[in-house]
Order: structure tokens, then sequence, then C-alpha cells
């Protein structure tokens, strides 16, 4: 497991399959560096002026959403339309962060779960929670390159999403 990373704004753009007519920003909660920068690289070779943003762990995730802390400013920590969340992360697992936001009468954040995780209990308990897709982290490193594509074409390609007012 890599060290925690300091905070990163990542400009890129997405291939989608059709024109966007808004920004999509996506938010990415995972606590390893080396995952981080598996995903980085991966939307940066797609070459689209989208935003990624990162977020280290599970209380560091609700602070972005329920804009506390250094998130209250929405120009410069735009609402996510995708949260890529690992299940696996320090201060707060993402089943808590499921948990906590389904409780707060949350639901309409498209969260995927990206996690190295196959556990059947795993997959149940997330979508009975909210999360809208669960994806175990692939083993190969080009494999990043083909799921960020497939996460990108299907959430603002083909997939119409309620944008954030």
């Amino acid at each position: 497991m890599g060290e925690l990373s300091t905070e990163r704004w990542i400009p890129f753009q997405i291939y989608c399959g059709r024109e966007q007519e808004t920004m999509n920003y996506i938010l990415l909660a995972e606590d390893d560096i080396v995952d981080q920068d598996l995903m980085i690289n991966a939307f940066a070779k797609l070459g689209c002026e989208k935003t990624l943003k990162i977020v280290n762990d599970g209380e560091e995730l609700l602070d972005y959403i329920f804009r506390k802390k250094k998130y209250a400013d929405l120009k410069e920590f735009p609402n996510p339309d995708l949260i890529l969340m690992d299940l696996n992360m320090p201060k707060m697992d993402g089943k808590r962060v499921l948990k906590e936001l389904r409780d707060a009468g949350i639901h309409d954040k498209i969260i995927v779960i990206l996690t190295t995780s196959n556990d059947p209990e795993d997959v149940r308990y997330t979508y009975q929670m909210g999360a809208k897709t669960f994806i175990t982290k692939p083993d190969d490193l080009k494999q990043y390159d083909i799921l960020a594509k497939e996460i990108c074409n299907y959430w603002f390609g083909i997939a119409t999403l309620q944008k954030n007012m």
C-alpha cells in the first residue's frame, strides 16, 4: 500500500461517445497512492477536459459531499457527477460511507465501488446501501485504461445523468 497523496486536481478529457454540454466531475475516494496514480494515468490517457478530484478516506469523502471543512467552496470543489470509491479505506471504510449517506437521506449520488474485494457479501451490502455499480479492481495495469474508458463511456456517454444543482 502506498503513502497517502496530497490533494490534486487532474484535468482530463473522456471519450464519451457524444458531445458533452457541461463538464463532468469524478471524485475518487482511494487511500492507496499507487491505485490513485493508476486511475489518474488511465483517465489522462483518454485525453479529454474533465476533472478528477481525489480524497484519501471515507471521512474526507463525507466532508466533501457535506461541504465541511476545506470543501465548503462549491466553485473550488464542485459536486461530483460520479464517485469512484474503494471499500477498504482508513478512518471510515466505504461501507460506513454508504450507510452514512443513506441515513442522511442522500440517494442522488452515483457511487461506483472500485475495490479489491470480490466477496458476494460486499457486493450485496453495497448495492443494498445504494451503490450503482460494483467493480473489482483489475490485476493487470493495462486493464485500468480499459476500465477508465468503460466507466466514462457508460456513465458519461450512454447513461443520462441528473445534473447536480
